[in-house]
């Protein structure tokens, strides 16, 4: 597709590094604040990562993420942190790719802004939804301690998004060039974890991140052993003693709150105690209902069903925000797959009842104030400062509202 006149005038006149790429990821035209910044006007079917990186293979061959690639699968805009070793020390690029559409609704090219990342503590948010202000507060705690070596423990309930925040430290910390392994740890045994860490370790791990879901799943036995690698830095690779370096940053995920870690006997007070200072809440999908409209919309693109695009109205939309979410962005998936089966192209509100709901003509209740303002005061695991200011009342009125309610 040719660049008409019009888009590259008003691609010139912005400040930031701009490419228009093709499907073969080869360059269609570059804005002057490009050929300014990194002084290449030779652009004109060149490759990007040899524009950029001056390699000539693509950068998933070299294990790099590749924003251009995502983005031609997810159909969205998609963010990655390219990590480079340069002669004046390590260099940070953040490449943020964007579908170009045509008129038919088909991808023409794709657009790639390219801001250079290093000294600065911007969080790149990944496309992560965050309209609602519980998803703000806790970018803003991510921005502070993604940067930073230690351990993360992300807490919340089952199905609210534990992994992809644990994904979006480790995009925006400095080991972001390097591999992201995730491990249930569930199923996880020692020998399990160290074949794990080392058949990971020749695609890039090492320097990377690892995230364990579920660490109150974890026995006896490996919480000894992740207490040791957070010590030590090494683990075991067989059973005769031997061990290897790992160097990995861990971050760990836990669908019981935080208080009851330790009352409940779940985890050790040692692996609590290396855990807890980089403690971070990830919110219900109830308490991010304004996230809702646009998660739906994200959700509905990823189910794929042969021959049909579907779509959401308005109505459905409202109807989504304003119902109870118990399973969290995996109940909200479910309805959406349900409702994009029985639907005729354009999901309405009925259609996302229960079988069993559309039988006998039950309607989608909205969940009174009062009573989401009880069900988050009683689930509520931050300062009552933070819960007032969520509520929208002073901290004199929320001590009210907790007597009323019965609350400790």
């Amino acid at each position: 597709m040719a660049v008409s006149s019009e888009l590259r005038s008003i691609l010139d006149s912005l400040d930031e590094p701009r490419l228009l790429i093709r499907h073969d990821f080869t360059v269609a035209f570059a804005n002057q604040a490009f050929v300014r910044r990194y002084g290449r006007s030779d652009f004109a079917g060149r490759l990007c990562h040899e524009l950029l990186f001056h390699s000539s293979e693509r950068c998933s061959a070299c294990s790099e993420g590749c924003p251009l690639e995502w983005s031609s699968v997810s159909g969205r805009r998609e963010e990655v942190l390219r990590r480079e070793l340069t002669p004046g020390g390590v260099h940070y690029l953040e490449l943020q790719c964007t579908p170009v559409m045509r008129v038919d609704g088909q991808t023409a090219l794709f657009m790639e802004t390219v801001r250079d990342r290093s000294g600065s503590r911007t969080l790149i948010s990944g496309g992560v939804v965050a309209r609602s202000a519980s998803v703000k507060r806790l970018l803003a705690r991510i921005a502070r301690v993604a940067s930073l070596e230690l351990p993360v423990l992300l807490s919340g309930p089952v199905g609210c998004g534990k992994e992809e925040f644990a994904r979006l430290i480790h995009e925006n910390s400095r080991r972001a060039a390097h591999s992201y392994l995730p491990l249930d740890c569930r199923s996880l045994t020692p020998t399990l974890l160290g074949q794990e860490l080392f058949r990971a370790s020749g695609s890039g791990l090492a320097g990377g991140t690892l995230y364990l879901n579920d660490i109150a799943d974890l026995s006896a036995t490996m919480q000894s052993v992740i207490l040791q690698l957070l010590e030590t830095g090494r683990y075991s690779v067989q059973d005769d003693g031997r061990s290897e370096k790992a160097d990995i940053r861990l971050i760990c995920g836990t669908r019981v709150p935080l208080g009851k870690l330790l009352d409940s006997g779940r985890l050790r007070e040692e692996l609590y105690y290396r855990l807890c200072p980089c403690a971070l809440r990830v919110p219900s999908l109830d308490e991010r209902r304004e996230d809702i409209p646009e998660l739906a919309e994200r959700l509905l693109k990823e189910i794929r069903l042969t021959g049909r695009h579907v779509t959401l109205t308005d109505d459905a939309k409202m109807t989504l925000a304003a119902r109870s979410w118990r399973g969290n962005l995996r109940e909200l998936r479910a309805v959406l797959e349900r409702a994009a089966i029985f639907c005729n192209g354009e999901i309405l509100p009925e259609d996302l009842l229960d079988e069993e709901d559309r039988h006998v003509g039950v309607p989608v209740v909205e969940e009174s104030r009062e009573e989401r303002v009880r069900r988050e005061i009683q689930n509520w695991q931050g300062s009552r400062a933070e819960l007032a200011e969520r509520l929208g009342v002073s901290e004199r009125t929320l001590y009210r509202m907790i007597r009323k309610y019965g609350v400790g």
